[in-house]
């Protein structure tokens, strides 16, 4: 196959396992790159695949019945890279420019900390803003495949949370009564998680660097099942209505 050029870049979290997504020209199939090979391959970080947006690929896929890397016979379901090329539209920084409004500003998990409030578990990720990006457990847990015991991990990774803003219907695409946003940068809408690498090398990272708090519950007054002061960072207002919609979205 030729060089082809890339459409479209993203990135998924599936199983726990980070993969950039290509949408290539004249490939009916996205295309699932590891991004350490992409970052090898271009010296492209995970925070701003989108630049290789004009680039162009070429991937070797293997054929039904060919061996692959891990002894077992493609069967032919769905595509799998066997080697791959990439060929940069110009240097980082013109690429860069080039595809300023692709990209996201990310930031730097900082510190994290978990605590329960009203029988949920809230994990607040420190991105060193004013106030910390609260989600709740389950939600980090069933994307990273990490439990709560393991979310330190994530330290040094990035997040570009997005929220819905004012007059947004809340649940579009979903079975149910639409409800409009009544506040902007409220309600999260996407969290964004960018991760530094594989689970082993965010361990490996992690056991590096120096403590920064015990496992286990964060020691501020979050850590109180009586305190709304969490609440109130989340909403951005200490109106009861507004902070009763954060919390019921929270979701």
């Amino acid at each position: 196959m030729r060089h082809k050029k890339i459409l479209d870049v993203f990135t998924i979290i599936y199983k726990g396992r980070q993969q950039v997504g290509f949408k290539v020209e004249g490939v009916a199939k996205y295309i699932y790159l590891k991004p350490e090979n992409i970052k090898q391959c271009t010296g492209v970080e995970i925070t701003e695949v989108e630049i290789l947006i004009g680039s162009s690929l070429r991937p070797e896929l293997y054929h039904a019945g060919e061996k692959m890397f891990n002894g077992e016979t493609y069967k032919g379901e769905f595509p799998i890279i066997k080697d791959f090329w990439i060929e940069c539209a110009g240097s980082i920084e013109n690429m860069r420019e080039a595809n300023a409004n692709r990209l996201k500003k990310f930031k730097e998990i900082i510190k994290i900390f978990n605590f329960i409030s009203n029988n949920k578990e809230i994990i607040g990720f420190d991105i060193s803003e004013k106030k910390p990006v609260f989600v709740p457990g389950k939600r980090v847990t069933t994307l990273t495949k990490l439990n709560m015991n393991e979310i330190h991990i994530l330290e040094g990774s990035y997040i570009a949370p997005e929220y819905y803003l004012e007059g947004e219907n809340i649940y579009d695409g979903m079975n149910r009564e639409p409800e409009l946003c009544r506040k902007s940068g409220v309600i999260l809408k996407n969290l964004n998680l960018r991760l530094i690498g594989k689970v082993e090398v965010m361990y490996e990272r992690y056991r590096n660097a120096e403590p920064k708090y015990f496992t286990g519950y964060y020691d501020t007054s979050y850590d109180d099942d009586y305190s709304n002061d969490w609440l109130i960072d989340v909403a951005g207002s200490d109106d009861p209505e507004i902070m009763n919609v954060a919390y019921w979205n929270l979701d």
